[in-house]
């Protein structure tokens, strides 16, 4: 019997309890031992996270003492027994691989064990203290939950750094080209990658190259996540991430890499280059002086040429971006071809997305982007209407979006219940509705309230009483216009219906916390506690009851992320348990599989159908991708 088993079989004391009791000794418990035991935290001084290249893959410097961490342990609340593995170079060979830190919680405390050169970081991750060139290799965790229901297991490599970064440097985004004098003291170099400034904890390499473009690079400078850093060769950090050069007076050009990473904003590898090409200082003025002529002359011919196109010319055409994406599938009938992008990989409004939470249609055929920076929103031809449009809440407290039956108006939900709707030309955002409950005044009573049902489990004396708090989590939309809101701090839904005068509003609770809905029918809703492993149930509601079902989804396994509801189609956004990578499952309303919608991809959130289902966006948390439906070249007309 394997090791973790055995050890899973002694930990009874907590399996006994009540789940939710279980968890929470668990997770205080945890804590606890975290950080007031020196034995897992000393001895390893400063910690510094290692290059996150992705979730299974890390670079670390040698001589350093780093962290890696592991998928199976981001949720540590309900775990009783932690083992991090070496695993031997040779996977199909008779070696056994090296266990490095056992740690296992019991109610009486807990027992942690570990080698020489390991520490356990309080987050379950690996501190290895001084890395050498023998640390390189894979390593693997093993997570056993007090349930057994969320045992887990994963593999992560590790390349160790000496003085040179691999030619494998993750993401490349788009690097610049500068100019500078030769023997110029102190020249000081920006990254790039512009949101390394907004990056909390972020790891930065600076490297040059020696020889070809795609080889491997000299480490000049480094600034690990504790800010510490590292320079050589007479280079240094200024403020920020920037680099200082120093005086060239050999070479004709200098190719600099930057490399950032984040582990605390799950940022993966990314590098850009820096072209510096170094000129006589006889011949900069010159050079200077016909490049500002030539950038002149070219702004007035592109100022020319638009001037005369039509607005729909003047967006940006496939040939201007590099255009990647998941291939779309709607069976024999139509084709879907990736046409743009919105985002840090396009230029149709020059900014990027912060934390992207939704994208909704308004008016038909224009489309609305939330984030952490405002509402963004675009006309038919995607050309930019307002960067970023002003809202009446600091843009992190919105947490989702969707559209209203009429299709003019958009539903922005806040973290605090409240509900507000969104109107153009003009701009206008009004509250709509709110989860929390106001004092009732017996000359403005609602009319339309007294025609509502109360359900079982709620009463009509708490209209008078204003609610603490409430914790909004998603918002959904029936057919018939009724709008639902999910409550997590109390596990209901709230529906309300538009009025004349308001909108009433009842509630019904659930045995979960409807961390995600999707509006169907009338009276229809699907709802989901964003728990991976979790079934979505289907709930029906009318004037005297609620009834809640199992969507029975008959293409297990299946581990829903997001739900969406088009027409009598069920869209579900399932991760893959493979680097991250989510796709999108297509199913009726009765839960028959018809087909995978959206190959799978890196970081899928959702997607929203708009121009009449002729286009669909398919976004993550920082690009939305533009797609648009072709006939298909076999389809019989």
């Amino acid at each position: 019997m394997n090791s973790w088993k055995m050890e899973c079989l002694c930990i009874f004391s907590l399996r006994n309890l009540p789940v939710s009791v279980s968890s929470i000794i668990s997770h205080c418990l945890i804590v606890t031992l975290l950080v007031c035991s020196p034995r897992i935290i000393n001895g390893a001084d400063r910690f510094k996270d290692g290059v996150l290249v992705t979730d299974s893959r890390f670079y670390l410097q040698q001589g350093r003492s780093q962290r890696i961490s592991c998928t199976s342990l981001n949720d540590t609340s309900d775990v009783v027994v932690v083992f991090w593995y070496k695993l031997p170079q040779v996977p199909d060979g008779d070696f056994e691989p090296d266990l490095l830190v056992r740690f296992t919680l019991d109610l009486h405390g807990g027992n942690y064990s570990a080698g020489p050169r390991y520490q356990l970081a309080p987050d379950m991750s690996l501190i290895i203290k001084s890395v050498v060139g023998e640390d390189a290799g894979r390593y693997q965790c093993q997570k056993v939950s007090s349930t057994q229901a969320d045992n887990r297991e994963n593999e992560v490599e590790v390349v160790v750094l000496d003085e040179e970064f691999p030619a494998a440097r993750g993401v490349v985004r788009e690097g610049r080209n500068i100019t500078i004098k030769r023997n110029q003291q102190e020249f000081e170099i920006s990254c790039p990658i512009e949101e390394v400034s907004n990056l909390r904890q972020p790891t930065v390499y600076w490297s040059t190259e020696t020889s070809g473009l795609d080889e491997p690079t000299e480490i000049v400078a480094q600034m690990f996540s504790d800010e510490e850093t590292y320079t050589t060769n007479d280079y240094r950090f200024a403020s920020s991430n920037n680099l200082i050069l120093p005086a060239v007076n050999s070479e004709n050009s200098v190719g600099l890499w930057c490399h950032v990473s984040s582990s605390l904003d799950h940022l993966f590898l990314q590098s850009a280059r820096v072209s510096v090409n170094i000129q006589d200082e006889s011949y900069v003025g010159l050079i200077v002086g016909v490049l500002v002529a030539v950038t002149v002359v070219l702004i007035i011919l592109v100022f020319l040429v638009c001037w005369k196109r039509d607005r729909v010319k003047r967006t940006f055409f496939k040939e201007d971006v590099h255009l990647q994406g998941p291939s779309i599938s709607s069976g024999n009938q139509d084709e879907w071809t990736l046409e743009t992008y919105l985002g840090p990989k396009g230029n149709n409004f020059g900014g990027k997305f912060s934390s992207l939470k939704s994208v909704a249609s308004f008016n038909k055929s224009f489309l609305a982007v939330l984030d952490d920076n405002g509402l963004h929103t675009f006309s038919p031809d995607l050309t930019r209407l307002d960067h970023v449009t002003k809202l009446k809440a600091s843009p992190e407290n919105y947490v989702t979006m969707v559209t209203h039956t009429d299709g003019l108006l958009l539903l922005l939900g806040a973290k605090n219940g409240d509900v507000t709707s969104v109107s153009f030309k003009p701009f206008s955002e009004k509250l709509f509705c709110s989860l929390s409950e106001e004092k009732t005044d017996p000359d403005e009573k609602n009319e339309d309230s007294d025609s509502i049902k109360e359900p079982k489990g709620t009463s009509s004396e708490s209209a008078a009483l204003t609610m603490v708090s409430h914790e909004l989590t998603d918002l959904a939309v029936d057919a018939n216009g009724d709008v639902y809101a999910g409550d997590n701090s109390n596990h209901t839904v709230t529906i309300f219906t538009p009025g004349q005068k308001g909108c009433s509003k009842r509630s019904f609770e659930l045995d979960f916390p409807p961390k995600i809905l999707a509006g169907g029918s009338e009276g229809e809703i699907f709802a989901h506690n964003g728990d991976h492993g979790s079934p979505i149930k289907r709930i029906k509601v009318n004037d005297k009851n609620v009834e809640t079902v199992f969507l029975d989804v008959k293409n297990s396994p299946v581990n829903p992320v997001n739900v969406l509801v088009d027409n009598s189609h069920v869209f579900i956004v399932s991760d893959t348990k493979v680097n991250g990578q989510m796709e999108i499952l297509q199913y009726d309303n009765k839960g028959n599989f018809l087909r995978p919608f959206v190959k799978p991809w890196l970081g899928i959130q959702g997607m929203c159908m708009f121009a009449s289902g002729e286009r669909l966006a398919l976004f993550d948390h920082s690009i939305v991708r533009i797609y648009r439906k072709q006939l298909a070249k076999n389809r019989v007309v």
